[in-house]
């Protein structure tokens, strides 16, 4: 059996830096949801914070995802959720 080797440290670092880029883009997608929402509503700027920790805590969540679950599930022997 052959050991497999450790992801190098740029493959690391691109795998960690994606994740900070997922939860900056989805918290900035729910902010701009929020403004229109809010333009929409005159309810300025309730939906704009409220669509900007909506969208941080899913992207908080996939990468938690990412990072606690599908590891655990793949040590159990269950396939990663796509």
């Amino acid at each position: 059996m052959r050991k497999e080797s450790p992801p190098s440290s740029v493959v690391q670092v691109g795998r960690h830096a994606g994740h900070g880029i997922t939860i900056a883009a989805s918290a900035a997608l729910f902010a701009w949801l929020g403004t229109l929402l809010d333009e929409r509503l005159g309810t300025r700027p309730l939906f704009v914070v409220l669509g900007a920790f909506l969208g941080f805590g899913a992207g908080f969540y996939s990468m938690y995802r990412r990072l606690v679950l599908d590891p655990s599930k793949e040590r159990d022997g269950e396939p990663p959720a796509e």
